[in-house]
């Protein structure tokens, strides 16, 4: 059984570091020891480095538990960011909270928020609402924006191209017209 399961690491091993990626990376992850994984985490730690995808690098290095280096990059990355699945978001935003990144939740929740609008999704605008709660809650933390928009900005924002989206506002129970 020993043996089947080294084979099976080192296939892992090796697909990962043939093609990285969050999902190789975990299945990897799942079978090390604590020596094998502070080794993958330096790996992974140089490969972010020079990995272009910033979605890819996010993942990985919440997977290897390096949750501020993923906060950051997402903060200060997260205009690259083009591509990430719903249900991802939702592990992101949920890790972000448990270490208390708030500048990395409130991406996390404008995009989910963004994703529900863009799309007109009316059967998910009660969760849209429920974002844009977490974001007024979070933004009374008083944030360093810095990059970012501040919220009443990203609001007037939201105001202006999902005015008609009347919805959603009730749902929100804000107004859908900038002040």
């Amino acid at each position: 059984m020993r043996g089947q399961t080294d084979d099976l690491k080192q296939r892992l091993l090796e697909s990962f570091k043939e093609k990285p990626n969050g999902p190789a990376l975990f299945a990897y992850w799942q079978f090390s020891n604590e020596q094998e994984k502070r080794e993958m985490a330096e790996y992974v730690l140089d490969l972010v480095q020079r990995h272009s995808a910033v979605e890819e690098s996010i993942q990985m290095l919440l997977y290897i538990e390096e949750t501020y280096k993923a906060a950051n990059l997402l903060v200060n990355q997260y205009n690259q960011i083009t591509n990430v699945n719903y249900g991802l978001l939702l592990d992101w935003v949920e890790s972000f909270e448990q270490a208390n990144h708030t500048m990395a939740q409130i991406v996390c929740y404008r995009m989910l928020l963004d994703d529900i609008l863009d799309r007109g999704q009316s059967k998910a605008y009660h969760h849209g609402a429920e974002y844009f709660h977490k974001l007024l809650a979070l933004d009374s933390k008083h944030p360093d924006y810095g990059k970012l928009v501040d919220a009443q900005a990203f609001i007037q924002g939201l105001q202006e191209k999902h005015g008609r989206k009347r919805s959603f506002w009730d749902k929100a129970h804000y107004s859908n017209k900038p002040n």
